[in-house]
C-alpha cells in the first residue's frame, strides 16, 4: 500500500480480520522512590508505542523520511492502532541497561509481545450460506 512515499505492508489489517493484543513491560530508573515514570504520563508513552508500530497518518509522522534501498517494502505490524484489542502494561525498576556502566534518567527499556487475534469475518455466508 503506497502511501507517504513508502511501500508499505502491514502484518495486522482488517482485510485479513487480523487484531492484536499487545504486553509492554517499562523498565525506567528509579528516581523518586514514589514514581516509576517521570517523563510524561503512562499513557503517552502507550500512545508513542502504537504510532511507531502502525503506518503514519500524515508525512509529517515519518518525519520526512523517505525509504532507503532496502526499505522497500516497509514492513510494520500495524495498518491501524484500532485492531489492538488488548494491551497489558507493566512498570517496573531498570537497574541496567545491556552493555552500559551506569543507567541516566531518561533511559528507558521496554519489552513488547505481541500476539495475534484472528478474527473471523461475520458475514450472511458464514452463518447460513
Amino acid at each position: 500500500m503506497e502511501k507517504h512515499g513508502f511501500d508499505w505492508v502491514p502484518l495486522v489489517t482488517k482485510e485479513m480480520s487480523l487484531r492484536c493484543s499487545i504486553d509492554i513491560l517499562f523498565l525506567r530508573p528509579d528516581i523518586e522512590e514514589k514514581f516509576l515514570v517521570h517523563r510524561g504520563d503512562l499513557d503517552g508513552q502507550v500512545k508513542t508505542i502504537f504510532d511507531a508500530l502502525r503506518m503514519p497518518d500524515s508525512p509529517g509522522e515519518a518525519g520526512g523520511a523517505l525509504p532507503q534501498e532496502d526499505e522497500t517494502p516497509f514492513f510494520c505490524l500495524l495498518h491501524n492502532d484500532k485492531l489492538i484489542t488488548e494491551l497489558r502494561v507493566t512498570t517496573d525498576r531498570l537497574l541496567l541497561l545491556p552493555h552500559k556502566k551506569e543507567v541516566k534518567p531518561i533511559d528507558c527499556f521496554a519489552v513488547i509481545h505481541v500476539r495475534l487475534n484472528h478474527k473471523s469475518a461475520r458475514t450472511f455466508g458464514n452463518f447460513f450460506g
